[in-house]
């Protein structure tokens, strides 16, 4: 092929790369006006590029025989590169070479030396490479090869020369060397403190991964270095007038460390994609494998793989490790451990700082390498970490998104498989107490043999009953989803069922199956009450939930957990349905029965306190409910700290009650501290945000700093909206706290539409006589008063405006 040939094929390359789709195919038609043999030099220089553009640092791309024909490469061992000679190819990328090299002048000294790819000198790589050399060079940082000299070779290919980094990738180098789980954390924080480095430099890495991450023995310890910022993003600035712009739905990096966000081809990539790549990295030292499956990111389609990154929720490393029965004797071996103490290390702590890294939301991921670091650097000194499971409701949240038609059947089963749990659990202990009794009577004298008879017996009867809470287990879980789910499947086009419709299958199934086991039937009309609450369905809920109670005390007795549980939660609905009295005896029947029954050490025990004494202060009994309150929470101060989740639930709810009071400044004071808690610990107490500021809000409006009360309110409803549906009835105290702002503020129109909303969501959840719709029906009044509109006050006044505050 001639020179002008290879130059022809070269430049209508360099286009098509430019071009997509159509309108590729059309610039091809019209550049190659007919010529079979170079279109299809050129279509096989345009397949070879999107491979290795798609992948670009992983294995060598194969090079087609129309490329080496169309340039033969010069460069190669034996060769010179100026002051450079190419002693040995040591590695391929998408689109570079990479060679061991000796420099000869000034100094002389062996190199790594990166030439850009046969066949991919064209533009978009081009400024790739140069990106990559600029990127290099900005950094200066122990565990980041150094950039030394840079240029091009005589057939124009740029080349950049660094420091020759010997060593092996971190997991190979962490499993030859057996390096304990301690041991491989102080080896990743050196890669996060890298990291760092080069984000405060405003370069993205984008493909962090064990081979881009060398580790050799300097001075007698292991040494982390970072490799090929190939990939490199400018955060702050243009590295070089060539930089590249990715576009939407390019995807660059390695799939199995990719963040949600990158497989997504988002151009909004920022440094908390590198923290998601370094969470794999993380996962896979700890279990010694990637949170997903490698053969089935790369054998699925482009969507399909960008569907796994973004919706699948990998496994904790200690549930990997438990379910890994075949590789964990290799796995535990390589750190130094025994199989049955490696998932036991890793669980808790380590677990919640991994999957911090691995949220699928970059927003509740760490905000930077570093504060990953610092993490593992406090967990590896014995202190606190900053990450924590997500709460309930953000699970919740993410499950029922997920599986709305299915969220029931989860419930079900999982109450199922506790059932059978704890039925044989509770059925063996009896029996062993009742064969203890057996063998002591038996050594007693022969006139005490018949006691020691009955014993036995009982034993046996305990026995069975084990049996049969296992039958139970299993009948349960065949009920829902055999029965009630009905698994057969739906005719095309019919919609799922919802979980209101799968409830209310449940009513005329459970005589059929349970009357004649009391403990059983108790456990599932209180699990059916409870979802029917978290639907916003009072009323329903309240049925089960006093259908369940004697259930569970004939089946269970009345101090089991079980049906001081049920009993406390039955405080917890007629605090929805403003019986306030009645709420306060069902909780101090709780209190009163788990002090009886396991005392105050008994976390449970002062939450009923507590919770009596919020009932307590909205019935007008506030000198007690008040007491309750405060012994509550010194009580958690004192045993599980301040900032404890107890703690901080009991401070929510003597908030809540100091506003009911009217006791605006010491709401305010109290709500303001806690607040500092939970913004500082985050995870498990971060649920708790939103009904502090709530009352926060609230003490404001009632002190007259009305911005700061707006503030906090429109706060509280971003939070909830993204836990509830719109017309829950979580939102009937927020919206009624906003339009009383807005009305103080005279944003009438504003005011209008949030009050409004409220008594909507209220009137379909309670009658028009309740306690909210007089409440919101109240604070219209107010509105329409401030406004001059007397029609609107006495509609709403014959509303049960009176009540307006």
């Amino acid at each position: 092929m001639s020179a002008g040939e290879h130059s022809r094929i070269k430049t209508i390359f360099g286009e098509a790369l430019e071009c997509q789709g159509p309108q590729r195919a059309a610039y091809l038609d019209n550049a190659c006006a007919g010529d079979r043999e170079l279109r299809e030099h050129v279509e096989a220089l345009l397949a070879a590029a999107e491979k290795a553009d798609a992948f670009l640092s992983d294995a060598t791309v194969e090079v087609p025989p129309a490329l080496a024909s169309a340039a033969p490469m010069k460069e190669a061992p034996g060769s010179r590169i100026g002051p450079y000679k190419l002693l040995q190819l040591i590695g391929e990328g998408g689109f570079g070479s990479v060679f061991l090299a000796e420099q000869e002048r000034p100094v002389r000294r062996r190199v790594a030396l990166k030439i850009i790819k046969l066949g991919m000198d064209t533009r978009a790589v081009v400024a790739r490479f140069e990106q990559e050399r600029q990127a290099l060079a900005l950094m200066d940082h122990p565990n980041i090869a150094k950039v030394l000299d840079a240029g091009a070779t005589e057939t124009g290919r740029p080349y950049f020369v660094m420091e020759l980094v010997k060593g092996n990738p971190i997991t190979q180098f962490c499993d030859r060397d057996s390096l304990t789980i301690v041991e491989r954390l102080g080896l990743f924080t050196q890669v996060c403190q890298a990291v760092q480095h080069a984000h405060t430099k405003g370069i993205i890495h984008r493909d962090i991964k064990p081979s881009n991450v060398l580790v050799s023995i300097h001075d007698g310890r292991p040494v982390a270095r970072v490799i090929d910022f190939g990939i490199a993003k400018a955060t702050d600035h243009r590295l070089t007038e060539k930089t590249v712009f990715t576009e939407l739905r390019q995807l660059v990096g390695t799939p199995e460390y990719m963040s949600p966000e990158q497989a997504e081809g988002s151009l909004d990539i920022d440094t908390r994609t590198d923290v998601y790549s370094l969470g794999v990295l993380l996962y896979e030292l700890l279990t010694g494998s990637t949170p997903f499956d490698p053969a089935r990111l790369r054998s699925a389609a482009y969507g399909e793989l960008q569907r796994i990154i973004r919706e699948d929720e990998p496994q904790r490393p200690s549930t990997r490790l438990s379910q890994s029965t075949l590789t964990l004797p290799d796995v535990a071996a390589h750190r130094r451990v025994e199989p049955r103490k490696l998932g036991t290390l890793v669980r808790g702590e380590l677990d919640w700082i991994v999957m911090r890294a691995l949220e699928k939301d970059r927003a509740r991921r760490y905000e930077s390498a570093g504060g990953l670091a610092s993490d593992v650097q406090r967990y590896l000194a014995g202190d606190d970490v900053t990450a924590a499971p997500p709460t309930a409701s953000y699970r919740f949240r993410k499950f029922v998104r997920r599986n709305r038609a299915v969220v029931i059947a989860a419930s079900f089963v999982g109450a199922a498989l506790l059932l059978g749990v704890a039925g044989t659990t509770a059925g063996l202990l009896q029996a062993r107490v009742q064969r203890d009794k057996a063998v002591a009577a038996e050594s007693l004298a022969t006139d005490r043999l018949a006691q020691a008879e009955k014993a036995r017996d009982d034993a046996d009867k305990a026995r069975d009953r084990a049996e049969r809470f296992n039958n139970i287990a299993n009948a349960v879980t065949e009920f829902f989803t055999m029965d009630v789910l009905d698994v057969t499947p739906t005719p095309a086009g019919t919609p799922e069922p919802t979980v209101r419709q799968l409830l209310d299958a449940v009513p005329p199934k459970i005589d059929k199956y349970f009357k004649s086991e009391p403990a059983v039937e108790g456990i599932i009309r209180e699990r059916v009450g409870q979802l029917y609450r978290r639907l916003g369905e009072i009323d329903r809920s309240s049925e089960y939930l006093n259908e369940a109670i004697p259930l569970l005390e004939k089946g269970l007795g009345p101090d089991n957990k079980q049906t001081l549980a049920a009993t406390h939660r039955l405080g917890e609905l007629h605090m929805d349905l403003f019986h306030f009295d009645k709420a306060a005896e069902f909780f101090d029947k709780a209190y009163q029965g788990r002090l009886r029954a396991f005392g105050t050490d008994y976390s449970l025990t002062m939450n009923s306190l507590a919770r009596r004494g919020v009932a307590r202060v909205s019935a007008g009994r506030q000198e007690d409910g008040f007491r309750d309150l405060q012994q509550a929470l010194a009580h958690y101060q004192n045993k599980d700290g301040k900032d404890s989740r107890n703690a901080v639930v009991v401070g929510s709810d003597l908030c809540s009650a100091y506003v009911q009071a009217g006791r605006a400044k010491e709401a305010q004071a109290l709500s303001r501290e806690l607040l500092g808690s939970i913004l500082t610990k985050q995870g498990a107490i971060a649920g708790l945000e939103w009904p502090v500021r709530l009352s926060l809000g609230n003490a404001c409006r009632m002190l007259g700093e009305l911005d700061e009360s707006l503030t906090q309110l429109d706060t509280v409803l971003r939070i909830t909206q993204e836990v509830y549906p719109p017309t829950h009835y979580e939102f009937i105290d927020i919206r009624l706290a906003r339009g009383r702002t807005l009305t103080a503020l005279r944003r009438h129109a504003e005011a209008r539409t949030e009050l409004e909303a409220a008594y909507t969501i209220a009137t379909s959840v309670y009658p028009a006589s309740s306690v909210p719709c007089r409440d919101i029906a109240g604070a219209l009044v107010a509105l329409a008063e401030q406004e001059g509109d007397a029609q609107a006050a006495e509609l709403w006044g014959g509303r049960g405006g009176a009540r307006a505050k």
